[in-house]
């Protein structure tokens, strides 16, 4: 990710700071590497969302229901457009 900065850090460092640098920063590279590859080969984990059922809900159904007009319920099941 940072390998191709225009601007190299390591520069100011004595030359023995350096490669121990860098073969940390090679043994880290392959911990994160193997712990990505890990991550992507587990299945994603779908959060279990379970509903709201609270008087907000309960109101709006009413409200709703309201819009809906006057209820028909088994007249509805009876119709010959119902395929019954």
């Amino acid at each position: 990710m940072f390998q191709n900065s225009s601007k190299d850090h390591t520069d100011s460092l004595p030359l023995g700071q350096m490669g121990k640098l860098k073969k940390e920063m090679a043994v880290l590279r392959v911990k994160v590497k193997e712990r990505m590859a890990e991550k992507r080969s587990r299945p994603p984990v779908t959060p279990i969302i379970t509903p709201r059922y609270d008087d907000e809900y309960f109101h709006g159904m009413e409200w709703l229901d309201s819009l809906a007009g006057e209820k028909k319920g088994a007249a509805l099941l009876d119709s010959p457009l119902m395929g019954v």
